[in-house]
């Protein structure tokens, strides 16, 4: 998003910090620099779970980053999507993806499963979601909530000693 209306991705990070994740949010301009790092982290750190949200505009550029990992051979574990417009196929390498948008009176269309893509796919229609609208769709509790917990899910499990 623009810094400016997606306030929720920032909520979103704080909550996953206190989670003990450490999330970054970029603006839906920097694709190229979050592929490479992505590629990098994963040659340094090995294969660890991969998890890209985005609103908006963000929302597209995190689905174009997925395609653009399928490339490296990189999986991504999960994908979030609010109000992508309109947005490219799935690709093949995402584990799961939950898409929001609005049929009636928002922006915001459905993904489509791209060619090879056998994940699991969740179009989320909020449309008659009271005061939930393209600009805030991100600050919703309940969205936030689901997604947070889809994040979760495909952490590794800290062991406790």
């Amino acid at each position: 998003g623009f810094g400016v209306f997606s306030r929720g991705l920032d909520q979103m990070a704080v909550k996953l910090k206190k989670r003990g994740l450490k999330p970054s949010v970029v603006s839906h301009r920097s694709e190229a620099a979050v592929v490479a790092k992505i590629i990098a982290n994963q040659k340094k750190y090995g294969k660890k779970p991969v998890v890209l949200i985005g609103h908006s505009w963000g929302a597209n550029a995190v689905i174009k980053i997925a395609a653009d990992l399928r490339k490296a051979k990189i999986k991504v574990d999960y994908l979030a999507s609010f109000a992508a417009t309109p947005p490219s196929p799935a690709a093949p390498n995402i584990r799961k993806l939950t898409n929001y948008y609005f049929s009636v009176d928002g922006w915001g269309k459905p993904v489509k499963r791209g060619r090879g893509f056998r994940g699991n796919l969740k179009n989320v229609d909020l449309s008659k979601r009271e005061g939930v609208n393209h600009f805030n769709i991100d600050e919703d509790p309940k969205v936030q909530n689901q997604v947070i917990n889809n994040v979760v899910r495909f952490m590794p499990r800290r062991r406790s000693s």
